[in-house]
This record gives structure tokens, C-alpha cells and sequence, in this order.
């Protein structure tokens, strides 16, 4: 059972994916989250979420959302945490009056006209820029008039904000896009009703003339004591989300698992998960940008397990780091071993190099000197065969000398006949 606590503690997170049809068309993102603070912890917490038109003049409706989340988490920080009203005793009363004379919505509109202005005369449409190029084809010169006349119109987007103190939860919102409430039994609510003139792709606009006077606004106010009666869960999301849905039964049960999920597994391990969810739906579905940001409420009854949960993360990390200090160590000593065995590599490397080179031209001079050796055997056979020639016609020549009669010598008497 849950136990009441006068000062709840709140914890935002969020996620924005490029919609599956944008990557396929090489679009950017055109939706836009922000909060503050940073950390997302609370109270106060501000979460304002903005998504930027398609269609062709729109054409830096991305730019145009994220000067809107950045400008509504401005105006309301500089009004209700760190102004005069942020100081004030009663700060419902004080807002209440400045959200019916509908102050604030002027102030956001008028700021982010400016900022838009301020961007249109640094960066300035060409006649090279393509998406500029697509609204003279698309929509012709009259497109191209309005734009030169009112710049904001290449900007347009919607915007979506809420602000949770420990007293009260104001909803601000223009255009299409949907804000869910969950209470503590996992009943899902619209804080602020659907516009029945938002059909189809039709919706409002900061860049329309009269913006200001097209936003709601719901302040919720709970009493000292009954912060257990605040919603356990806010979502606020870009329209790509309940257009992945069917039907509208099929869409408000998201709330329910979200709460689910954070219960069980905490908020930073939702968070972790978000951008796959909101991918997985986004391909699955409608092929939009989605944005997805949630405020949840640390009822008293998880507080302690998300506390467990968050000291065993802590105490996880600490490990991790004392690993990753550890494989530094071994790291530097695996760098000198491998250096050193690098610097060994590169020598065996020459001395292989000059090992082959020295094996060639010793296989080289072998072979010519093998060459040579055949040609000595060659020529001595010869020499031997010429050899053996010459003592066989000496033999036959001694043979002949041999076989001829030798001459005697004439006695005196034969001489004397002669004669």
C-alpha cells in the first residue's frame, strides 16, 4: 500500500526517433524535446515537445521545432522557477489569471517569431537550395510570396508543454499531438480534450497569424497532503505515435505500460529502452517522426525499490570502473610487450627480407657455377675422345712402319758388277 508524501519527487525522460518513411525519403527528424532540469529531476519539471509540419513550404519546420521546445522551456523557467512567480506564495492563483488572459501564450508565440525571424534573415532562402526549389514547384509563387512575407511559415510546428510543482500541473498545447495522465491505478485520462477541427493531416500552428489564441490551457491544482491524488504518470507525444495505432482504446493503453514497465524496472532502464520502442512502433505503424516524453511521479512504494535499484546501479558502475581501471593497467602493459614485440617483428621482417635475397643469389650463383662445372665436363670429354683419336693413328702409323722390308747394305763386289 502506498504512502503519502507532501513532496513527491518526479523524474522526466524522453526519446525522438526519425520516422521509418523519413529515412526511406532522406528527411531529417522533425519533431523536438526538451526539459528542464537537464537531469531530469524534479519538481519543478518542464517538458515541452514540438512537431514540425511536412508539407514543402514547411520546409525547416525541423529548425522550427527545435526553437519552440527551446523557447517554451525558457519562457517557463524564466517565469514560474526563477521569476517572480516562481517566489510567490500562491503561485496557482498568479497562473491560473496569467493562462485565462492567455499572457503566456502571446509571450511564446511572440518569442518564437523572433527567434524565427532572427534565423530567416542569417540564413536566407536561394534560388539553390532544393527544399526552396520543391515549394516553387509544389505550390507555386504564391507559396513563395507568403513565405518572403511571413518566414515563419517555413517553420511551422506544433508545441506541447507541461509544468508539474509540488502544488499544481499546468497543460499547455497547440496543434495536434496528445498528453496522457495515469493515475496510481493505471486509469488513463486526457488532460486536455482532442480539437475536433484537427482532421486528418489538419492541425494549428505557431506560425499561423493568431496562434495564441488557438492554445489550451489546463491548470490542475492539488492541495497540501493530496500530492497522492497527482497523476503517476504524464505522457506527452508528437502525433506519429497514436497515428501507429488503430484505434484509440489501442493507443491510451500505452499508458498503462509504461507504468508498468517503470514500476517493475525503474526509470532509467525504461529510458535506455525508449528509442527502441518508439523505432519498433514508428516502422510498424504510422513510418512518422515520433517523440516521446514522460514524467513520472517516484510513488512511495517503488521509491525504495528504485533506490535499491539506483544504489545497485552505482555500486554496478563503481565495479565497472575498478574493471576498466584494472584492463587500463594490463592495457599499458600489453601496449609495451606488443611495442616491444612490434619492434622485433619489423627486424625479423628485414632479416627475412635479406635472407630470401641472399638465398636467390646464392641459388644463382649455384646454378652458374653448375652450368660452368657441365661445360668443363663437356669440354674435357672432349679433350680425352681428341686424346684417344690421336694415340689410335699413332698406334696404326707404328703398325705400317713395321710391315715394310729393310734395306741391306751393297758389299764391294756388288759394287764393283755395278759398276
Amino acid at each position: 500500500m502506498e504512502n503519502r508524501i507532501d513532496t513527491p519527487e518526479w523524474r522526466c525522460i524522453g526519446a525522438s526517433v526519425l520516422g521509418a518513411s523519413h529515412e526511406r525519403t532522406n528527411l531529417p527528424n522533425q519533431d523536438a524535446i526538451q526539459w528542464y532540469p537537464n537531469l531530469g529531476k524534479g519538481p519543478p519539471l518542464i517538458l515541452a515537445v514540438s512537431d514540425g509540419h511536412g508539407s514543402p513550404r514547411n520546409f525547416r519546420s525541423d529548425i522550427g521545432a527545435k526553437v519552440a521546445v527551446d523557447t517554451a522551456t525558457r519562457v517557463f523557467r524564466e517565469l514560474f522557477v526563477e521569476g517572480d512567480l516562481g517566489k510567490e506564495r500562491d503561485k496557482a492563483i498568479a497562473i491560473k489569471d496569467i493562462a485565462q488572459n492567455f499572457w503566456l501564450p502571446q509571450k511564446l508565440v511572440r518569442d518564437w517569431k523572433e527567434a524565427i525571424k532572427k534565423h530567416w534573415q542569417e540564413n536566407p532562402a536561394s534560388d539553390t537550395d532544393q527544399a526552396w526549389q520543391r515549394v516553387v514547384e509544389k505550390d507555386g509563387q504564391p507559396a513563395v510570396a507568403a513565405i518572403q512575407k511571413h518566414p515563419e511559415i517555413a517553420y511551422g510546428a506544433t508545441l506541447l508543454v507541461v509544468l508539474v510543482t509540488d502544488s499544481f500541473i499546468l497543460y499547455l498545447q497547440l496543434g495536434d499531438g496528445d498528453i496522457l495522465c495515469v493515475d496510481s491505478k493505471s486509469k488513463v485520462t486526457r488532460p486536455i480534450q482532442r480539437d475536433p477541427r484537427l482532421i486528418a493531416n489538419e492541425t494549428t500552428s505557431l506560425c499561423m497569424p493568431d496562434a495564441w489564441k488557438e492554445f489550451q490551457i489546463v491548470l490542475q491544482q492539488y492541495p497540501q497532503g493530496e500530492a497522492d491524488k497527482m497523476p503517476a504518470l504524464i505522457l506527452v507525444s508528437t502525433d506519429g505515435y497514436a497515428n501507429s495505432y488503430s484505434t484509440e482504446e489501442e493507443f491510451l493503453k500505452i499508458g498503462q505500460d509504461y507504468l508498468r514497465m517503470i514500476r517493475g524496472e525503474g526509470t532509467e532502464r525504461v529510458a535506455r529502452k525508449l528509442e527502441e520502442f518508439l523505432k519498433e512502433t514508428s516502422s510498424g505503424g504510422s513510418g512518422d517522426d515520433i517523440t516521446l516524453g514522460i514524467i513520472s511521479r517516484v510513488e512511495q512504494g517503488y521509491k525504495d525499490e528504485e533506490l535499491k535499484r539506483m544504489n545497485s546501479l552505482e555500486k554496478n558502475v563503481s565495479d565497472f570502473d575498478t574493471k576498466i581501471s584494472h584492463l587500463g593497467s594490463k592495457h599499458n602493459s600489453l601496449s609495451k610487450v606488443v611495442s616491444r614485440h612490434g619492434q622485433l617483428l619489423i627486424v625479423a621482417f628485414f632479416l627475412a627480407i635479406a635472407n630470401i635475397a641472399f638465398s636467390s643469389l646464392l641459388f644463382f650463383r649455384i646454378n652458374h657455377l653448375e652450368k660452368q662445372q657441365k661445360a668443363f665436363e663437356q669440354h674435357l670429354t672432349d679433350v680425352q675422345q681428341s686424346l684417344q683419336n690421336t694415340q689410335e693413328q699413332l698406334q696404326k702409323l707404328t703398325q705400317n712402319q713395321n710391315k715394310q722390308p729393310v734395306a741391306k747394305p751393297q758389299t764391294t763386289s756388288q759394287q764393283n758388277r755395278q759398276r
